[in-house]
């Protein structure tokens, strides 16, 4: 009810009244009344009510909230620059990994504190890797009839079963705590540098037995004392006894099973890397698609309801004054014509990723075109409680689409509507430059940073603003809009006000014709 009230209805003050009545009730458990306070500290945050965020977050305490909540808790949090609290390192810990990492650079903390978080977690996956392998292990030994050679990482495991006993004939695997047999867990590099050691023929006599086989492992590991001359210490109990030299040809060199090795080590892992990046390109394609959907839904619902709202209104007659009939009924006809202006959005960029979207281009006076867009919009933006100054110069001929640009005019205005309320003023200004007809649409909002002026045009590209959630969007209407006006010929730009009083300021800039349109 509280989302209806705050996103669909735009009404934040029925928002809080929902949640305040909520948290006034008795019977909540624990878990509820953690996420009502977690939602009512979000409210209060996008409305920048801070005093009652804080008191929120107050409430909470530093008690653990319930699981599910923890990662917005966090991310609340650290946006009022307050300190992680304790069980954050739990929190994190209980997510999958890729999770915990989203939200770890999610988090408004300095770089620092961000780099120890991922250093734990890269750790905590690590051994979660390392404790899957040591239980695969414990349960091949118990298992084992054989000698066992296997690589663990940086480590080799070799494993030799104790020889047949009373109990040889059980069906089960014996128990953990029976004696298996004998073995050792040595670093990789320990064990060949020892190996090498045991066949370098370029070593001191003294330090290898005459008869000890050059390559590969001829002789077989034994365990006990050491025989005096028959055979090589690997460490302490185990040592190598002497075997029968390989046979001769082109495997007695050394260095084609190590090439060949390499070579096939290469391909796997080169197969690997092509399998591993398709996987993260479905992932995102999957990760992007849901999204869409989502914001697609969330931004349909809103002028889907207005409609509905006064449809009803003024079929059950309600409305007493004619005048407010009409207003009511441009509304309507505002809220029909941007809901028409968002599945047109979503049905262009289909035709134009296809390179199927086709222009119908005419003589046209694009002042008269931007009046007619400016009339349907202006009940939507008055709704708002702002306003639009306009100063056309007339006529302005240009060749183009109708449709299309105003559809174009439509996202322009719409992006002015949803990030500018607070400034209450949208100005709009046509006139003619150097052979061009150039459209100014100037807000009073939060402005576009310098190093967002280009990237807010692309695909489901939104700037610093709109990611908070106070503004929500699909990230289509600037860059339809500038597929559309570049069809043109033209160019949207993204500018400095000169005045200087802040804000956003695009302009679009479309080739002028002589000639007056039909």
């Amino acid at each position: 009810k509280a989302e209806e009230e705050e996103f669909s209805r735009k009404d934040p003050d029925a928002a809080a009244r929902v949640l305040e009545r909520a948290l006034e009730r008795k019977d909540l458990r624990p878990e509820e009344r953690q996420a009502f306070l977690l939602a009512r500290a979000w409210l209060a945050q996008r409305r920048k009510d801070l005093p009652r965020r804080d008191a929120c977050l107050q409430a909470l305490g530093g008690k653990e909230t319930f699981p599910p909540l923890r990662p917005s808790h966090l991310l609340l949090l650290s946006r009022t620059g307050r300190p992680l609290p304790p069980w954050t390192r739990e929190a994190l810990l209980s997510l999958p990994y890729p999770k915990a990492l989203a939200l770890v650079d999610l988090l408004e903390i300095p770089e620092k504190r961000k780099q120890t978080l991922r250093v734990l977690l890269e750790e905590a996956k690590r051994r979660r890797r390392f404790l899957g392998k040591v239980m695969e292990h414990l349960e091949l030994l118990r298992k084992a009839k054989a000698p066992i050679v296997q690589s663990t990482g940086k480590d080799v495991l070799l494993f030799f079963p104790r020889s047949p006993g009373p109990d040889s004939k059980r069906k089960d695997p014996p128990p953990v705590t029976t004696i298996l047999g004998q073995g050792a867990l040595l670093p990789r590099e320990v064990l060949l540098r020892r190996l090498r050691k045991a066949t370098d023929l370029k070593g001191p006599r003294t330090s290898r037995p005459a008869d000890l086989p050059l390559f590969p492992w001829s002789g077989e590991i034994r365990f006990g004392p050491l025989p005096p001359g028959g055979g090589f210490p690997l460490w302490r109990g185990a040592w190598i006894a002497p075997g029968s030299p390989p046979p001769g040809g082109i495997w007695s060199r050394p260095w084609i099973p190590a090439s060949l090795l390499g070579l096939l080590s290469l391909l796997f892992l080169t197969g690997l890397s092509l399998v591993l990046r398709a996987a993260a390109r479905e992932r995102r394609a999957l990760q992007v698609r849901s999204e869409f959907l989502t914001s697609v839904t969330h931004e349909l619902r809103t002028p889907l309801a207005s409609i509905r709202m006064f449809a009803e209104m003024l079929t059950k007659d309600r409305v007493r004054s004619e005048e407010k009939r009409k207003e009511y009924y441009r509304l309507l006809a505002g809220e029909a014509g941007r809901l028409s202006a968002l599945v047109e959005n979503v049905l262009d960029l289909g035709r134009m990723e296809r390179g199927e979207r086709a222009y119908d281009m005419r003589p046209l006076d694009f002042a008269a075109l931007v009046q007619k867009v400016l009339d349907l919009f202006a009940p939507l933006v008055r709704r708002e409680g702002m306003e639009i100054q306009s100063d056309l110069e007339g006529p302005a001929s240009v060749l183009g689409d109708r449709n299309a640009l105003e559809q174009a005019l439509n996202n322009l205005l719409e992006n002015a509507r949803k990030y500018a309320r607070q400034g209450g003023i949208v100005q709009v200004r046509l006139n003619r430059s150097d052979g061009e007809v150039r459209l100014s649409i100037r807000d009073r909002g939060p402005g576009v940073p310098p190093g967002e002026r280009e990237k807010i045009f692309e695909r489901f590209a939104r700037g610093k603003t709109g990611k908070d959630g106070s503004a929500p969007g699909l990230g289509l209407g600037l860059y339809l809009a500038g597929r559309i006006v570049e069809a043109h010929g033209g160019r949207i730009l993204c500018l400095d006000p000169e005045d200087g009083l802040g804000g956003a300021l695009f302009e679009i800039r479309l080739p002028g014709k002589e000639e007056d349109p039909p």
